[in-house]
């Protein structure tokens, strides 16, 4: 799950995910992560990055409509490079956005490799 901490209240809240393991793309608690690593936002505030290990995959959040969508990984475990979607990822564990580019950095743990993918062109790739 993806959850949000009011900082004024300290309420906790399940924004995305619906708590079962699995990498379906949907709304809010309708969508499911299989062990989200890390998240990174947008400079625009507009979308949080989420590293999903357990899926092999990075996945997106509309922080407005809470809409989950897989940006890259087929979800099978490997490291081929290539349109987001075909490539593939082994247990990616971390991820920072670059801060002027429309670039998303990948730690890709169990490849040994650091990866690059472009958010406009989906397109993945090996640094």
């Amino acid at each position: 799950r993806i959850r949000a901490v009011d900082l004024s209240s300290g309420t906790t809240s399940t924004f995305a995910g619906s708590g079962l393991a699995g990498s379906g793309d949907n709304i809010g608690i309708l969508a499911s992560f299989n062990s989200p690593a890390s998240i990174a936002v947008t400079a625009d505030k507009a979308l949080a990055i989420v590293v999903d290990s357990g899926s092999n995959r990075i996945r997106q959040v509309n922080l407005t409509t809470a809409a989950v969508t897989t940006l890259a990984g087929s979800g099978q475990d490997g490291g081929a490079d290539g349109s987001a979607l075909s490539a593939s990822f082994s247990s990616p564990q971390g991820g920072c956005l670059h801060p002027s580019k429309d670039i998303f950095f990948v730690a890709d743990t169990g490849n040994k490799k650091i990866r690059l993918l472009t958010l406009s062109q989906q397109q993945q790739n090996t640094v």
